[in-house]
């Protein structure tokens, strides 16, 4: 379990051993605040979002939280978890959405590399829920189930404050990817 706290840190609580509490300091900025929190179903990846569009990852296993760099400047809103993929180590491939519309797909890795440039693999825009719209809408949720009679063909449903999306679609097997499932309106993704 995940509480997040004022002055920018979350507690940890493992469920199994409830009385041992770990504090975590997220950032030291003090002009900036948590926004919104993402705890996987595994209770092993967590994505933080700051007020100042920052956003974080901070592992089951990890002392410290790591700046998503590749998603600088875009503030993340909801988060479709693919339980199907995940495990201790990898949150496979996921969906983040963001303050601006985009839908964007990554997979993070909790193990912490010497000299890496963030734990996150390619950051992927794959859809735009305001493309060709005269209003700028957030993605205010995000979810992705596997259909179970059909191999590697997903359901992804995607709301705004005003609409709702629903995708059914075949995910790429050669690359891992959710393009196939939302190219039906944007075939041309673009690299953050």
């Amino acid at each position: 379990m995940v509480v997040a706290l004022e002055g920018c840190q979350v507690k940890r609580i493992e469920l199994s051993n409830p009385f041992e509490v770990d504090t975590v300091v997220i950032s030291k900025r003090s002009d900036d605040q948590i926004d919104k929190i993402f705890l996987d179903i595994l209770g092993c990846h967590l994505l933080i979002s700051m007020k100042s569009s920052e956003s974080f990852y901070l592992g089951r296993n990890n002392k410290k939280p790591r700046l998503l760099q590749k998603l600088k400047n875009h503030k993340i809103e909801a988060v479709a978890w693919n339980k199907f993929s995940m495990n201790e180590i990898t949150t496979g491939l996921i969906l983040i959405g963001t303050s601006k519309g985009l839908v964007c797909e990554t997979e993070i890795d909790s193990e912490e590399k010497f000299l890496s440039m963030g734990s996150e693999k390619n950051v992927k825009v794959i859809f735009n829920v305001n493309e060709n719209r005269d209003i700028e809408e957030p993605l205010t949720g995000m979810h992705m189930e596997k259909m179970n009679d059909i191999e590697n063909r997903y359901v992804v449903i995607l709301t705004t404050p005003s609409r709702m999306y629903q995708f059914v679609g075949n995910a790429s097997i050669e690359v891992a990817s959710f393009q196939n499932v939302l190219s039906v309106f944007n075939p041309d993704p673009i690299l953050v």
